[in-house]
């Protein structure tokens, strides 16, 4: 639906502006970006408000979007699929975070572990793109550094809710980015692939039922 529709609005403006069909597919894909990311933002939005835990939802949202379009990772094919993945991790980072110690040794322990593996992480893969055309990871030098920059400012952030808001927010910031670090793996992958491989033979067979 959403790539009919930014299919449709493209060769609208492109017809208005005479552009060339190279320039209309520029603006499909762009169109489609943006109108999945609104319908994203909508329905998160509107289910932490339901929920009455809109500023973790914004919190969860805005760690892990920003993380996630620094270092890359696996998405699965599907908008849909994707949507309501999305939404699932968010809703148990924030029920994760309810059960975490709250004492600084614990605070202490669980951060350590989670930000040494998350950095490894992505020290190891990041910035990594799931390619469609050559299965495995495709790394981008030109943007090496960035990732390495948006980790360090992760931590001091993170550090920061511990210190100065509370340790549920310090929790959601640190769960955030370790769930985006997590997609970036081979391991991941692997899982995400094999679970649209099977979606799409089992959408395949009811359609043959």
């Amino acid at each position: 639906m959403i790539k009919r529709l930014s299919n449709l609005l493209a060769n609208k403006v492109g017809s208005e502006l005479n552009r060339d069909q190279e320039d209309i597919e520029v603006y499909s894909y762009a169109l489609e970006v943006i109108i999945g990311a609104v319908i994203k933002g909508v329905v998160f939005l509107t289910v932490g408000l339901l929920l009455g835990i809109l500023p973790e939802f914004i919190l969860v949202m805005a760690v892990f979007g920003i993380m996630r379009t620094v270092i890359g990772g696996t998405h699965f094919q599907c908008y849909t699929k994707c949507l309501f993945s999305t939404l699932v991790m968010i809703l148990m980072i924030i029920w994760v975070a309810d059960f975490l110690p709250t004492s600084i040794k614990g605070i202490a322990f669980i951060s350590a572990l989670l930000f040494s593996t998350s950095i490894y992480w992505i020290l190891k893969y990041a910035p990594a793109v799931w390619n469609k055309d050559k299965k495995g990871y495709q790394d981008y030098k030109k943007t090496y550094i960035f990732p390495k920059i948006v980790s360090i400012a992760w931590i001091m952030i993170t550090g920061g809710l511990f210190y100065y808001v509370s340790p549920l927010h310090g929790y959601l910031s640190l769960l955030s980015g370790t769930f985006a670090s997590l997609l970036i793996t081979s391991t991941s992958f692997k899982i995400i692939s094999h679970l649209d491989m099977r979606l799409l033979v089992n959408n395949q067979e009811r359609k043959e039922a």
